[in-house]
């Protein structure tokens, strides 16, 4: 038969999705297809791909007899970037649900669904190395560990406030959040709201104003990516990433 914790999954699945479809199909994907197909012949004859020689062959492709790549990359007139405000309350109160009632959400069919389930109390051995960390939103909740020489025991009160407190930063706020690039870690002032309540007209801007001279991307006409940076400080990882790109396709010629 069907129980409240039926109820909640189907619930919390259907919030997920929603967020999900709003999201890939606020811009326009016509021409996707014959891009994909042209990047995997590329691909096969060992040409270079990078975000300049991209943004050429998209060039070329908008003349005034080949329509193929005029809407690609467009946002769409009739999306629903609108539904975030609502659906990010869902859940949002979805897991305040969860982390109320884990009379529920700590038994075993809980956990078949999610993992070890989501407990308040741990077990009183329970230990993890110092090395892990638990990471909500990109916010380290250290007060759930105390540290016992190299090694860590779990606070017998799960925070779950911590949780639920960075649950919501991370979808009402902007927040220092860690991002990984090449194996190096940049932590950058982060607003994803903005992809929402702001987004772009047109996501082929991605693909650089900027170039080094392997074709990879190192700057963007703006840096902000309409205010999802609001300190426009990503030309670090920009520079990061088509330094390294250069360097594997350096390596792979040789």
């Amino acid at each position: 038969k069907m129980e409240k914790l039926d109820w909640k999954y189907i619930q919390a699945a259907a919030t997920g999705l929603r967020l999900y479809l709003s999201t890939t199909n606020a811009y326009d994907l016509r021409g996707g297809a014959v891009l994909t197909g042209m990047t995997n012949y590329w691909n096969s004859k060992k040409i270079n791909i990078s975000e300049k020689s991209v943004q050429d062959h998209l060039a070329q492709g908008n003349t005034e007899t080949d329509k193929t790549y005029e809407f690609l990359g467009k946002l769409r007139k009739e999306n629903r970037l609108d539904l975030y405000t609502q659906t990010t309350s869902d859940i949002v109160a979805g897991a305040q649900w969860i982390l109320d009632n884990d009379q529920i959400t700590c038994t075993d069919k809980f956990k078949e669904r999610f993992g070890d389930g989501v407990c308040t109390r741990e077990e009183p051995n329970a230990r993890v190395n110092t090395n892990d960390q638990i990471i909500v939103f990109g916010s380290v909740v250290n007060s759930t560990l105390t540290p016992v020489d190299s090694y860590t025991n779990l606070d017998p009160e799960f925070a779950k406030q911590d949780i639920l407190d960075n649950l919501v930063k991370g979808f009402t706020s902007a927040r220092t959040t860690q991002f990984d690039v090449g194996g190096e870690s940049y932590m950058k002032f982060f607003d994803a709201r903005q992809f929402f309540l702001n987004p772009m007209e047109d996501i082929s801007v991605l693909l650089g104003q900027e170039f080094n001279e392997d074709g990879f991307r190192t700057g963007l006409a703006d840096p902000t990516l309409n205010g999802m940076f609001p300190n426009g400080d990503i030309k670090d990882m920009l520079n990061k990433y088509a330094d390294d790109k250069s360097l594997e396709l350096s390596t792979s010629e040789k």
